[in-house]
């Protein structure tokens, strides 16, 4: 697991942008009567980050014309905008969340990644899918990873390299009962429908100590709701 956070490259944007101009040129071109689609907004290092998701052009264009559909259907410009602008437990969901996790999100500038910590003993899933409905758990979500790419685009745009998200889930010391498959679930396929709309913003996710039950539940109820290329970035 070490050995994927190790593996992180210091990737300087101005060199990637030279090294897939042509490709960033023919997304735009694709893109440009896409709903949604903003030249001025969706620039060539939003464009960027779809080519070095994507294998080709044509994969890379059908992704982010899912991207921009989904950001326009869930209104999540808006979501932006208040991540940005207002204080964290003024979003939506903070407060009625927050008491139930564990959770601790820093950046590591000198490794251009953007730190999630999740220490999941400290966490009580059950009680919160049992007191929270979870519209407002998955609006929660939905703003704390607009905000993680928020911040790693603003922290790429002005360090010039491409920073990205490492989660950690400390998983030692947990007990059953804090596992809820039903919210893993539901949140699994929060994320799935949002796959196309965040490129290149996961670096990778790393369960450290997770106990038999754990690795069962993820294999069997959440594995198979998240994007491939997801699940080749988590290490269980």
């Amino acid at each position: 697991k070490s050995r994927m956070v190790a593996a992180h490259p210091q990737q300087r944007v101005s060199d990637l942008l030279a090294q897939h101009a042509q490709r960033i040129a023919s997304l735009a071109k694709a893109l440009r009567d896409e709903p949604g689609f903003e030249p001025s907004r969706h620039d060539d290092i939003w464009l960027l980050r779809y080519c070095l998701s994507y294998p080709d052009t044509a994969s890379a264009s059908r992704a982010a014309a899912r991207g921009l559909s989904w950001r326009l259907k869930n209104q999540q410009d808006g979501v932006t905008r208040r991540v940005m602008a207002l204080p964290i437990d003024a979003w939506p969901g903070y407060l009625e969340c927050v008491p139930y996790l564990g959770l601790h999100v820093f950046m590591a500038e000198d490794a251009a990644l953007l730190v999630a910590l999740l220490v999941l003993r400290r966490c009580q899933f059950r009680e919160m899918a049992a007191k929270v409905p979870t519209q407002t758990i998955i609006a929660f979500l939905t703003h704390l990873k607009e905000y993680t790419f928020a911040v790693t685009d603003a922290a790429t745009r002005r360090s010039g390299v491409l920073h990205k998200t490492l989660r950690i889930n400390l998983c030692a010391g947990i007990s059953r009962e804090i596992v809820s498959p039903y919210l893993w679930m539901a949140t699994a396929r929060a994320n799935s429908g949002s796959a196309t709309a965040f490129p290149q913003l996961l670096h990778a996710e790393l369960h450290a100590d997770p106990p038999p039950l754990l690795q069962l539940l993820f294999n069997r109820l959440v594995k198979p709701l998240l994007p491939p290329k997801t699940v080749e970035k988590m290490a269980l």
